[in-house]
Protein backbone atom coordinates (compact mmCIF):
# COMPACT_ATOMS: atom_id res chain seq x y z
CA UNK A 1 0.00 0.00 0.00
CA UNK A 2 1.27 3.22 -0.74
CA UNK A 3 2.91 5.64 1.94
CA UNK A 4 0.53 8.08 3.84
CA UNK A 5 1.35 11.77 3.35
CA UNK A 6 0.29 14.54 5.93
CA UNK A 7 -0.30 18.11 5.30
CA UNK A 8 0.68 20.01 8.74
CA UNK A 9 -0.81 23.23 7.68
CA UNK A 10 -2.78 24.63 4.40
CA UNK A 11 0.44 26.26 2.84
CA UNK A 12 2.05 22.84 2.63
CA UNK A 13 -1.04 21.71 0.40
CA UNK A 14 -0.76 22.02 -3.62
CA UNK A 15 -2.40 25.28 -5.02
CA UNK A 16 -4.10 22.99 -7.83
CA UNK A 17 -5.88 19.54 -7.37
CA UNK A 18 -3.37 16.88 -8.06
CA UNK A 19 -2.30 13.71 -7.03
CA UNK A 20 0.61 13.22 -4.94
CA UNK A 21 -0.14 9.52 -4.30
CA UNK A 22 -0.29 6.41 -6.79
CA UNK A 23 -3.01 4.12 -7.23
CA UNK A 24 -1.19 1.05 -6.31
CA UNK A 25 -3.46 0.36 -3.61
CA UNK A 26 -6.09 -0.36 -6.11
CA UNK A 27 -6.13 -4.28 -7.05
CA UNK A 28 -6.36 -4.46 -10.98
CA UNK A 29 -5.70 -6.43 -13.73
CA UNK A 30 -4.60 -10.10 -12.91
CA UNK A 31 -4.03 -8.63 -9.32
CA UNK A 32 -7.82 -8.10 -9.05
CA UNK A 33 -10.18 -10.39 -7.22
CA UNK A 34 -13.78 -9.34 -7.99
CA UNK A 35 -14.42 -9.64 -11.82
CA UNK A 36 -18.02 -9.31 -13.99
CA UNK A 37 -20.35 -12.16 -13.77
CA UNK A 38 -22.64 -12.32 -17.28
CA UNK A 39 -25.72 -13.36 -16.81
CA UNK A 40 -27.28 -14.81 -20.47
CA UNK A 41 -30.83 -13.32 -20.72
CA UNK A 42 -33.26 -12.55 -23.11
CA UNK A 43 -32.16 -9.81 -25.64
CA UNK A 44 -34.61 -6.86 -25.70
CA UNK A 45 -35.11 -7.20 -29.05
CA UNK A 46 -36.30 -10.61 -28.98
CA UNK A 47 -38.46 -10.27 -26.17
CA UNK A 48 -39.89 -7.22 -28.71
CA UNK A 49 -40.81 -9.58 -31.20
CA UNK A 50 -44.05 -10.62 -31.57
CA UNK A 51 -43.68 -13.66 -33.52
CA UNK A 52 -40.91 -14.98 -31.06
CA UNK A 53 -38.02 -15.16 -33.43
CA UNK A 54 -34.25 -15.83 -32.48
CA UNK A 55 -33.09 -12.00 -33.82
CA UNK A 56 -29.71 -12.37 -32.42
CA UNK A 57 -29.17 -15.83 -33.56
CA UNK A 58 -30.00 -15.19 -37.07
CA UNK A 59 -28.25 -11.51 -36.99
CA UNK A 60 -24.87 -13.50 -35.81
CA UNK A 61 -25.42 -15.70 -38.36
CA UNK A 62 -25.90 -13.17 -41.02
CA UNK A 63 -22.85 -11.77 -39.61
CA UNK A 64 -20.15 -13.79 -40.50
CA UNK A 65 -21.92 -14.92 -44.11
CA UNK A 66 -24.34 -17.85 -43.28
CA UNK A 67 -27.04 -16.97 -44.47
CA UNK A 68 -28.80 -19.78 -45.17
CA UNK A 69 -28.28 -20.87 -41.64
CA UNK A 70 -29.79 -17.42 -40.70
CA UNK A 71 -32.50 -18.14 -43.22
CA UNK A 72 -33.46 -21.89 -41.62
CA UNK A 73 -33.13 -20.05 -38.15
CA UNK A 74 -36.00 -16.78 -38.89
CA UNK A 75 -38.28 -19.42 -40.38
CA UNK A 76 -38.42 -21.81 -37.60
CA UNK A 77 -40.80 -19.11 -35.64
CA UNK A 78 -41.57 -17.02 -38.41
CA UNK A 79 -43.69 -18.86 -41.85
CA UNK A 80 -43.72 -15.77 -43.30
CA UNK A 81 -40.59 -13.89 -43.50
CA UNK A 82 -40.78 -12.11 -46.30
CA UNK A 83 -44.15 -10.43 -45.48
CA UNK A 84 -43.05 -9.85 -42.16
CA UNK A 85 -39.81 -8.25 -44.13
CA UNK A 86 -41.45 -5.89 -45.57
CA UNK A 87 -44.99 -5.08 -43.68
CA UNK A 88 -44.10 -5.95 -40.06
CA UNK A 89 -43.82 -2.54 -37.82
CA UNK A 90 -40.78 -3.67 -36.50
CA UNK A 91 -41.29 -3.11 -32.65
CA UNK A 92 -37.71 -4.75 -32.33
CA UNK A 93 -35.93 -1.79 -33.61
CA UNK A 94 -37.61 0.13 -31.19
CA UNK A 95 -36.20 -1.71 -28.56
CA UNK A 96 -32.82 -2.79 -29.61
CA UNK A 97 -30.16 -1.47 -27.60
CA UNK A 98 -27.85 -0.11 -30.31
CA UNK A 99 -30.62 2.52 -30.40
CA UNK A 100 -29.05 3.40 -27.11
CA UNK A 101 -25.54 4.25 -28.70
CA UNK A 102 -26.24 5.54 -32.23
CA UNK A 103 -29.46 3.70 -34.16
CA UNK A 104 -30.61 0.81 -34.05
CA UNK A 105 -29.71 -2.26 -35.85
CA UNK A 106 -32.02 -2.26 -39.30
CA UNK A 107 -33.05 -5.99 -37.98
CA UNK A 108 -36.24 -5.51 -40.45
CA UNK A 109 -34.21 -5.02 -43.52
CA UNK A 110 -31.71 -7.88 -42.93
CA UNK A 111 -35.07 -10.10 -42.46
CA UNK A 112 -36.34 -8.82 -45.72
CA UNK A 113 -32.97 -9.81 -47.20
CA UNK A 114 -32.89 -13.40 -46.00
CA UNK A 115 -36.77 -14.05 -46.89
CA UNK A 116 -35.82 -13.19 -50.59
CA UNK A 117 -32.49 -15.16 -50.59
CA UNK A 118 -34.20 -18.02 -49.11
CA UNK A 119 -36.79 -18.13 -51.64
CA UNK A 120 -34.58 -20.61 -53.40
CA UNK A 121 -34.44 -23.19 -50.41
CA UNK A 122 -38.19 -22.66 -49.49
CA UNK A 123 -40.15 -25.23 -51.98
CA UNK A 124 -37.41 -28.08 -50.80
CA UNK A 125 -38.23 -27.99 -47.02
CA UNK A 126 -40.29 -31.31 -47.62
CA UNK A 127 -38.82 -33.00 -44.07
CA UNK A 128 -42.08 -32.88 -42.30
CA UNK A 129 -44.78 -34.15 -44.57
CA UNK A 130 -47.14 -36.51 -43.79
CA UNK A 131 -46.13 -38.31 -40.85
CA UNK A 132 -49.24 -37.80 -38.39
CA UNK A 133 -52.82 -39.70 -40.00
CA UNK A 134 -54.96 -37.00 -38.17
CA UNK A 135 -56.35 -33.90 -40.41
CA UNK A 136 -56.83 -30.93 -39.21
CA UNK A 137 -58.83 -28.11 -41.48
CA UNK A 138 -58.15 -24.73 -41.14
CA UNK A 139 -60.73 -21.94 -42.10
CA UNK A 140 -59.52 -19.01 -44.09
CA UNK A 141 -55.67 -18.20 -45.45
CA UNK A 142 -54.64 -15.07 -44.02
CA UNK A 143 -51.63 -15.03 -41.36
CA UNK A 144 -52.84 -16.86 -38.94
CA UNK A 145 -54.57 -19.54 -41.21
CA UNK A 146 -51.19 -19.71 -42.79
CA UNK A 147 -48.89 -19.84 -39.87
CA UNK A 148 -51.11 -22.28 -38.15
CA UNK A 149 -51.11 -24.62 -40.89
CA UNK A 150 -47.14 -24.37 -41.39
CA UNK A 151 -46.55 -24.94 -38.01
CA UNK A 152 -48.85 -28.01 -38.13
CA UNK A 153 -47.52 -29.21 -41.22
CA UNK A 154 -43.85 -29.03 -39.14
CA UNK A 155 -45.44 -31.59 -36.65
CA UNK A 156 -46.62 -33.75 -39.44
CA UNK A 157 -50.67 -33.11 -39.84
CA UNK A 158 -52.33 -33.64 -43.01
CA UNK A 159 -53.82 -29.91 -43.61
CA UNK A 160 -56.24 -28.16 -45.44
CA UNK A 161 -57.13 -24.68 -46.05
CA UNK A 162 -60.10 -23.79 -46.89
CA UNK A 163 -60.58 -19.97 -48.61
CA UNK A 164 -63.07 -18.60 -49.76
CA UNK A 165 -61.95 -15.81 -51.67
CA UNK A 166 -60.46 -16.61 -55.41
CA UNK A 167 -56.98 -16.41 -54.20
CA UNK A 168 -54.91 -17.19 -50.79
CA UNK A 169 -53.30 -14.53 -48.71
CA UNK A 170 -56.81 -12.98 -46.78
CA UNK A 171 -55.44 -9.57 -45.91
CA UNK A 172 -52.00 -10.00 -47.38
CA UNK A 173 -53.81 -10.14 -50.53
CA UNK A 174 -56.74 -7.74 -50.67
CA UNK A 175 -55.64 -5.36 -47.50
CA UNK A 176 -51.99 -4.67 -48.20
CA UNK A 177 -51.12 -2.55 -51.56
CA UNK A 178 -47.96 -4.23 -53.66
CA UNK A 179 -45.62 -1.62 -53.69
CA UNK A 180 -45.73 -2.74 -49.37
CA UNK A 181 -46.26 -6.01 -50.31
CA UNK A 182 -45.99 -7.71 -54.23
CA UNK A 183 -47.74 -10.00 -54.45
CA UNK A 184 -45.03 -12.26 -55.97
CA UNK A 185 -43.33 -12.40 -52.94
CA UNK A 186 -46.80 -13.85 -51.18
CA UNK A 187 -46.85 -16.45 -53.76
CA UNK A 188 -43.37 -17.54 -52.71
CA UNK A 189 -44.13 -17.70 -49.04
CA UNK A 190 -47.91 -19.66 -49.79
CA UNK A 191 -46.02 -22.07 -52.64
CA UNK A 192 -43.15 -22.83 -49.50
CA UNK A 193 -46.45 -23.38 -47.39
CA UNK A 194 -48.00 -26.01 -49.36
CA UNK A 195 -44.44 -27.40 -50.04
CA UNK A 196 -44.89 -28.56 -46.76
CA UNK A 197 -48.23 -31.16 -47.63
CA UNK A 198 -50.78 -28.37 -47.16
CA UNK A 199 -53.86 -28.65 -49.66
CA UNK A 200 -55.55 -25.00 -49.94
CA UNK A 201 -58.67 -24.92 -51.67
CA UNK A 202 -59.76 -21.58 -52.79
CA UNK A 203 -62.99 -20.13 -53.81
CA UNK A 204 -64.91 -22.93 -50.92
CA UNK A 205 -66.65 -20.62 -48.33
CA UNK A 206 -67.56 -23.14 -45.07
CA UNK A 207 -71.56 -23.45 -44.78
CA UNK A 208 -72.01 -22.58 -48.22
CA UNK A 209 -69.68 -24.55 -50.76
CA UNK A 210 -68.87 -27.26 -48.08
CA UNK A 211 -71.12 -28.13 -45.26
CA UNK A 212 -70.24 -27.80 -41.68
CA UNK A 213 -71.21 -31.30 -41.16
CA UNK A 214 -68.07 -32.05 -43.51
CA UNK A 215 -65.39 -30.82 -41.23
CA UNK A 216 -66.10 -33.79 -38.87
CA UNK A 217 -63.97 -35.76 -40.83
CA UNK A 218 -61.27 -34.00 -39.30
CA UNK A 219 -59.84 -34.28 -35.62
CA UNK A 220 -59.19 -30.29 -35.58
CA UNK A 221 -60.57 -26.93 -36.95
CA UNK A 222 -59.10 -24.04 -36.69
CA UNK A 223 -60.62 -20.99 -37.43
CA UNK A 224 -59.15 -17.84 -39.05
CA UNK A 225 -61.53 -16.28 -40.82
CA UNK A 226 -60.53 -12.43 -40.85
CA UNK A 227 -61.66 -9.37 -40.13
CA UNK A 228 -62.58 -7.93 -43.72
CA UNK A 229 -65.46 -5.96 -42.95
CA UNK A 230 -64.78 -2.25 -42.72
CA UNK A 231 -66.73 -0.07 -39.92
CA UNK A 232 -67.43 3.48 -40.95
CA UNK A 233 -66.85 6.25 -38.86
CA UNK A 234 -70.32 7.96 -39.46
CA UNK A 235 -68.50 11.33 -39.80
CA UNK A 236 -70.51 13.52 -42.29
CA UNK A 237 -67.97 14.29 -45.54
Amino acid sequence: MSKQIDFRDVSQMPSVAISLGDMLWNKTGSWRYMRPKYEDKTPPCNAACPAGVDIVGFMNLARVGEFEKAWRLLREENPLPGVCGRACFHPCEGRCNRGEFDEAVAINSMERFLADYGARFAKGDLGYKGKVRQKVAIVGSGPAGLSCAYFLAKMGYRVTVFEALPQAGGILRVGIPPYRLPKDVLEVEIAAIEALGVKIETNCRVGEDIKFEQLKEYAAIFIAVGVHKSKRLNISG
